[in-house]
């Protein structure tokens, strides 16, 4: 179980890594910015012309324009986890904690499997029953029959 344990840290800690290494390409970003604009030009004139009321559509133009642009620089967020701002992930804590489970481990408690004593009277024997799959799949079958003749 630890080494499984290990195993799926180590894939974790490579896909980790694929986001630092693998950034968003440069042509898809600067056509993102670029939709962006336009998109903030076309929705001002679309809404100025389509709306009577200009506060109102002051007010719709800048709530649609805000959301894009927000969700936009939110994704530029995400895309670099790794680093010293505030919202980036808390990398000395989480490698703090991972030194810390692995010293665990080390200990001698850890390294010992518990030993186990059968005792007929404290320990029931499993009740096991087989059953095939056409059996099951005929209990299935029935039981909903039975459930479509009462409705």
């Amino acid at each position: 179980r630890v080494y499984n344990q290990l195993g799926n840290g180590i894939v974790k800690l490579n896909d980790a890594a694929k986001l630092n290494d693998f950034p968003i390409p440069l042509p898809l970003a600067q056509m993102i910015t670029f939709l962006l604009l336009l998109h903030w030009v076309l929705t001002a004139l679309v809404v100025a012309g389509s709306c009577p009321n200009p506060p109102w559509a002051a007010m719709v133009t800048f709530a649609v324009i805000f959301s894009f642009w927000g969700v936009h620089y939110i994704s530029l967020e995400l895309q670099q986890p790794f680093g010293d701002d505030y919202n980036d992930l808390p990398m000395r804590e989480m490698q703090m904690d991972m030194n810390t489970s692995l010293r665990e481990l080390m200990q001698e408690r850890a390294r010992t499997t518990p030993s186990f004593a059968f005792d007929a009277a404290k320990h029931v024997p499993l009740q096991v029953e087989e059953i095939s799959l056409g059996g099951y799949i005929e209990i299935i079958v029935s039981r909903s029959e039975a459930g479509a003749k009462l409705v």
